[in-house]
């Protein structure tokens, strides 16, 4: 009884993330109501209330399903990165951001700083974790030279806006993505980091300049 039972409520909050990520793509999160959100998902409100105490808390599940499901990527990938190198690792996880934002292209294609403002917060924030885990997990290796958290803000805040405020919607995708790629390896060879054995950032770009991406 209790499987079945955990089951209705693990397809009913699925129901639910799933209708707002299409409502996402249809109008702003503030013009979204719970009302009708519910109609769509064909759920009461009641049930609707039994989880969640509004339409936020609701987008906050959203953001942590999504921040499990890039974590899981980012798992698969690294399992071909056989010497867990660090650049290949700080690769592996831009190219999961990727993949998630392909995945959940209905939502984040209309996030941006002049509209749906409020999902740039939370969706800021699981990327600022991941990569802030990331930094910890090769600290050893490739030091960096400010507070990791600041760090991680720069860094996620620095991809985020070369990838949605660069050359205008036209911009052909993969050419982001290389252009992000070379922009991850250059900041990871600059002086906010120190590998081990060097001194400064500097040393490690004269050493590494020809490294692939």
């Amino acid at each position: 009884m209790k499987n079945s039972l955990d089951r209705r409520i693990i397809r009913t909050k699925s129901s639910l993330i799933r209708t707002m990520q299409e409502m996402l793509s249809e109008m702003p999160f503030e013009k979204i109501t719970v009302k009708d959100l519910c109609e769509r998902a064909g759920i009461s409100r009641i049930t609707f209330y039994n989880y969640y105490s509004d339409k936020y808390a609701l987008l906050e599940e959203m953001f942590r399903k999504m921040e499990a499901e890039l974590r899981q990527q980012f798992g698969s990938r690294q399992q071909s990165n056989e010497k867990d190198d660090p650049e290949k690792g700080y690769s592996n996880l831009l190219d999961c951001v990727f993949a998630n934002y392909d995945k959940n292209q209905n939502v984040f294609s209309n996030v941006n700083l002049e509209q749906n403002t409020i999902l740039v917060a939370p969706y800021y924030h699981v990327l600022k974790r991941c990569t802030q885990d990331l930094i910890e997990r090769y600290s050893d290796r490739l030091q960096p030279n400010y507070p990791t958290g600041k760090l991680a803000s720069f860094l996620v805040l620095g991809i985020f806006g070369f990838i949605h405020l660069g050359d205008g919607p036209q911009t052909d995708p993969e050419k982001i993505r290389e252009s992000s790629h070379q922009l991850l390896s250059d900041l990871t060879h600059s002086r906010l980091f120190t590998p081990a054995g060097s001194r400064t950032g500097r040393f490690w770009r004269s050493n590494c300049k020809d490294s692939p991406v």
